[in-house]
């Protein structure tokens, strides 16, 4: 082996090293992200989120902060719909009048 191949090998490998500690490589639907890590660990280097869902994402709280704080919140997906209400708030009946008619329902009956 000659010493040109032993330092190029050296400088790979300590680029390699350098990255896994340095970056979280995400792999998304859009391709790989990288995303710098808050402090230095071989933990967490490479995720493929591409399916992650939310109970996911709480398991891997580092990495969400780390998504955050590139502001790449967009790696998250869109945003979950807002819940359907069972009527329109024209016809929900306010809480003053749901009171009279709970008054009303322990009436007894006749």
């Amino acid at each position: 082996m000659s010493f040109a191949a032993f330092v190029t090998g050296s400088v790979v490998g300590g680029s390699l090293v350098f990255g896994s500690l340095s970056y979280h490589f995400l792999r998304t639907g859009d391709g790989v992200e990288l995303i710098p890590k808050g402090s230095p660990s071989f933990a967490e280097t490479y995720l493929d989120i591409r399916q992650f869902t939310p109970s996911d994402w709480a398991g891997h709280k580092t990495v969400a902060a780390a998504v955050v704080a590139a502001k790449k919140e967009s790696i998250f997906g869109p945003p979950p719909p807002p819940p359907a209400t069972s009527a329109p708030p024209s016809l929900q009946t306010p809480p003053s009048t749901a009171r009279q008619f709970g008054a009303w329902s322990a009436l007894p009956n006749r």
